[in-house]
């Protein structure tokens, strides 16, 4: 009877999900709105827990509402909380929102916008693998594992100070993106490399109190400490912006203003480590035939962590206001985007799109919604997740009687090469193998085939085969004769 060995391994494979919801609030109770002009809208987390395989996450939608009064431009704020069950476990979250709008209600204005939760996780599966025993031969073969060997969750606080030549009156809106350019593994400690894109909405000290953007882009690195994680190691990860604090100091005297910028981001990470495993490919028994189970799981293998930067530009989709001036555009952002993967290639549609705010020929003001679509389309050379689609730069230009939008999007992933791990399972022990009385045999092997695969047919051991034929070397041709030498009793 034959005495198999079995030996448990872990084996972690890439699982994404992701829910939509819907957040909404009164952003202008009561205020006196002449014209509504903009709404914008950022999501940022604000909680995460994980109870099993599932992961509860909580974040805060801040909307900023920008509209014409009768003493100009002016803004209203407002935060509301909303929260998501995504079923993974310990998940590195993105959340993203679409679709914002601010609309009439009795009492003034409600903002609503969409709100998409993405996670991408690790998905652990136990198996048991036959490596050997007695009465059997066993065929090994190697298998490289990823598997999460610390984590690490940490807050770090980046400050910028710039000057303008203007003393400014009010910030009307800021956006912030954070993007990573690199993920790295070194010594007990995870390595975030990236950049914070700052885009302010302004408007001066003066009679006509146009609206002026102003631009930063502040560079980070920062080490967090990372039980398990060592150089040439994997690493993954994702940052987020958790807190943004503006301050403007205008100087009238001098005609300039001095605006400081305070951004905590979050960064989360995974270490992992790569092994080597050896498994029963296959098996045989001198005596008998035997039954194999065999199975097979996905370990999928990190290659790493990529950006692109793609430049999109195009005349907007938009009725313009004849003999309008351009003043600003605003609540500059990206809708309906889509990401999908075929193969090889990632391709990432959806449109750039900005309220375009116009002083008119009679001085009133006018506001345009004006979008352009685009599509992208990246070679990855592999399987990807975790795809963060984000705007870093824009701007809106008049281009004879149309008004052309540009952007910068920066599009970020993982990586992943698809490992499948085809093992056995169960083995056991069938029918006796027909004894051969015969003195001598002559076997004619198929092209192609190894040592192996002539002993399991054979049920011969690989040394007593080679004792004989001394002289024939694999893979074979298939016009080979192998000899086979039996001692009669």
């Amino acid at each position: 009877m034959i005495q198999p060995d079995y030996s448990k391994f872990f084996a972690e494979s890439v699982k994404a999900a992701e829910l939509k919801t819907t957040a909404e609030t009164m952003i202008a109770e009561g205020e006196e709105v002449k014209k509504a002009l903009s709404v914008s809208a950022k999501a940022f987390i604000a909680g995460k827990e994980t109870v099993g395989d599932t992961t509860e996450i909580k974040a805060k939608v801040s909307f900023t509402f920008i509209y014409l009064a009768e003493e100009g431009y002016k803004k209203a704020e407002a935060v509301t909380d909303v929260s998501a069950v995504l079923p993974l476990n310990d998940p590195i979250i993105t959340v993203s929102v679409d679709d914002v709008r601010a609309l009439p209600v009795v009492g003034g204005y409600s903002a609503r916008c969409s709100v998409l939760f993405s996670g991408v996780g690790l998905e652990k599966t136990e198996a048991d693998a036959l490596v050997g025993g007695d009465g059997i031969t066993v065929k090994q073969a190697s298998f490289e594992l990823d598997s999460h060997v610390g984590a690490c969750r940490d807050d770090y606080v980046i400050d910028d100070e710039f000057e303008v030549n203007f003393p400014v009156a009010d910030v009307l809106s800021h956006t912030e993106e954070a993007y990573l350019t690199s993920v790295t593994s070194a010594v007990a400690a995870i390595v975030f490399e990236g950049e914070v894109a700052i885009c302010f909405a302004l408007t001066p000290f003066s009679e006509n109190r146009d609206i002026v953007r102003e631009k930063r882009v502040i560079p980070f690195r920062y080490e967090a400490e990372c039980r398990g994680a060592l150089p040439g190691g994997f690493a993954r990860g994702g940052v987020e912006i958790k807190k943004v604090a503006v301050k403007v100091i205008a100087d009238e005297g001098s005609g300039k203003s001095a605006i400081s910028t305070e951004i905590t981001l979050g960064f989360c990470g995974e270490a992992i480590e790569r092994t080597e495993i050896a498994l029963a490919d296959d098996a045989f028994k001198n005596e008998a035939f035997l039954e194999l189970e065999k199975k097979e799981i996905n370990a999928d293998k990190i290659s790493g962590f990529y950006c692109h930067n793609k430049r999109i530009s195009g005349v907007a989709q938009a009725e313009l206001p004849s003999g309008g001036r351009l003043v600003a555009a605003v609540g500059e952002r990206l809708g309906g985007v889509t990401v999908a993967s075929d193969g090889d290639m990632l391709t990432v549609g959806g449109t750039l799109e900005a309220d375009v705010i116009f002083r008119n020929s009679d001085n009133g003001t006018s506001v345009v919604k004006a979008e352009t679509p685009f599509t992208l389309d990246i070679e990855t050379g592999g399987k990807v997740d975790g795809v963060n689609v984000i705007l870093t730069d824009f701007s809106a230009k008049m281009r004879g009687e149309n008004v052309e939008l540009e952007g910068n999007i920066r599009i970020c992933y993982d990586l992943y090469e698809e490992n499948k791990i085809r093992y056995i399972a169960e083995v056991t022990e069938g029918e006796a193998r027909p004894v051969n009385d015969s003195a001598i045999s002559v076997y004619v092997p198929s092209a192609g085939d190894g040592l192996w695969e002539v002993s399991k047919n054979l049920g011969v051991d690989g040394d007593e085969i080679m004792k004989y034929n001394k002289d024939i070397t694999f893979p074979l041709t298939g016009n080979e004769r192998i000899l086979i030498y039996r001692r009669k009793v």
